[in-house]
């Protein structure tokens, strides 16, 4: 028997809203809040309802897009995944999602869906006061694979799979889903989720996390998504220090204490380095999941097939994200090599800093001879947006190890106090809003002519 989903009045209580532009946006906006009802029966039966509140609309904005990343499992041609590595992302064979029973109320008008987007039309009350509540009502079935967002046998990974309002500077930012690197484009948002779900599952979340009546609450403020994961049968292991907090949940107690520690270890260092981030806490998953790894703000997932060194330097790599992606964003079709480059170079001086410097050296060599190994095979324009790689090996090379390889040069001619006082910069000016490559660039003030340089085109003369 169903719990609860008729939750109307559940998710009015609750209170969110929504809004969109269709064109010029307010320079701080617009805001917006989602409050939400999970309602987790099987993977074959998540029921969601979001009231999802927008602010700070400028003068006539006439449809809002939502992105609802589910629309796009729905079908093997629409899958984010390349072709080549459908068979790893879907190892029992595609299974394909649905997302069914859509309805969107509220102040709007009405709404249509493009395979991607769930386009909201606000009414005139909407128009006239720039704030708009929204109101989504949804069930999911979640497809059997070991990617983002989807299920296996130890976890239901239910990434971004509430409807969010795209990023608005002087207009929407609507890119098309494509299956390289993180095509994302998200300002930041408040978040307050309610989850029921089975007692043989544990749930875990970013943010702060209570218990209610038949499940789990979190809030997670200033957020560019919000990710959770529900686990069977996972051991989970808490870590504190220096005012920073980690659970790490894993198949056993051993990997879980190892995931927890290392996270933990990374903040404090990288707090040190690059100054506090916005977020104290970090959630920690190993899984099942055919990446590698992936951030999203305060929770991160770590394969659990990677070998001991590769999930030391995974966990590094995507708590780095915590400062360059959660805290500074961008727009990462535009500039994918500006998060994932910093986070690789911050792995490099982790390492260094952490007492480890052969294993850091070898890191930064590995990523030289790598970028010049496949040096003829493409421009390896670091610059290049997404739009501009034609597949996984071609962006790996580019924006993991050529980029990470440059960075680790320029902190080798500028020295490493003076490269992380410039990435302290970059965070703190940053922080909670989107950058661009010119503006890291700014951030080294007389150095700033050669970092371009060599970042860009691989000059340091």
């Amino acid at each position: 028997m169903k719990r609860i989903f008729a939750v109307a009045a559940t998710i009015a209580l609750l209170c969110p809203a929504l809004a969109a532009c269709s064109y010029d946006c307010a320079e701080t906006g617009p805001e917006t809040t989602y409050s939400a009802v999970v309602e987790f029966n099987s993977p074959e039966e998540v029921n969601v309802s979001v009231c999802a509140e927008v602010r700070l609309l400028p003068d006539g904005c006439d449809m809002l897009p939502f992105a609802l990343y589910p629309l796009l499992f729905v079908s093997e041609e629409s899958a984010p995944v390349l072709p080549s590595d459908l068979a790893s992302a879907y190892p029992g064979g595609f299974d394909a999602g649905e997302v069914s029973s859509l309805s969107v109320t509220g102040d709007a008008q009405g709404f249509d869906t493009d395979g991607q987007t769930v386009c909201v039309y606000p009414d005139d009350g909407v128009l006239s006061t720039r704030t708009g509540k929204f109101y989504f009502e949804y069930t999911l079935s979640l497809p059997h694979n070991e990617m983002r967002y989807g299920y296996d046998d130890f976890a239901v990974r239910l990434a971004d799979f509430l409807p969010r309002l795209y990023a608005c500077d002087d207009g929407f930012t609507q890119h098309p889903y494509l299956p390289i690197g993180d095509p994302f484009a998200f300002g930041q948002s408040d978040y307050d989720v309610t989850v029921l779900y089975p007692e043989e599952y544990a749930l875990a979340a970013p943010g702060e996390v209570s218990d209610v009546p038949g499940g789990s609450r979190t809030i997670l403020e200033d957020s560019r998504d919000l990710t959770l994961v529900l686990l069977r049968s996972a051991e989970v292991y808490r870590a504190e220090k220096n005012g920073f907090s980690v659970a790490a949940y894993a198949e056993d107690g051993g990997s879980a204490e190892f995931a927890a520690k290392t996270a933990l270890d990374a903040m404090c260092v990288f707090a040190a380095a690059f100054g506090a981030p916005s977020r104290a806490s970090l959630t920690v998953v190993r899984l099942p999941f055919y990446g590698g790894g992936m951030e999203y703000c305060g929770i991160v997932y770590v394969s659990d097939s990677l070998s001991p060194s590769q999930t030391a330097s995974c966990i590094v790599h995507e708590t780095a994200h915590q400062w360059w992606y959660a805290d500074v964003g961008s727009d990462q079709v535009l500039y994918p090599w500006l998060d994932e480059s910093l986070a690789q170079i911050s792995v490099i001086l982790y390492f260094r800093r952490a007492g480890m410097g052969a294993f850091a050296d070898a890191l930064a060599a590995t990523a030289r001879d790598t970028a010049a190994r496949y040096a003829g095979e493409s421009s390896l324009d670091v610059s290049r947006s997404l739009y501009d790689y034609e597949s996984q090996r071609d962006y790996y090379v580019t924006v993991y190890c050529k980029a990470a390889a440059l960075a680790d040069g320029v902190c080798g001619v500028l020295g490493e106090e003076v490269f992380c006082d410039a990435l302290a910069l970059f965070r703190k000016t940053y922080s909670g809003r989107s950058a661009t490559s010119d503006d890291l660039f700014a951030c080294f003030g007389e150095n700033a002519s050669f970092v371009r340089a060599a970042m860009l085109s691989g000059r340091f003369t």
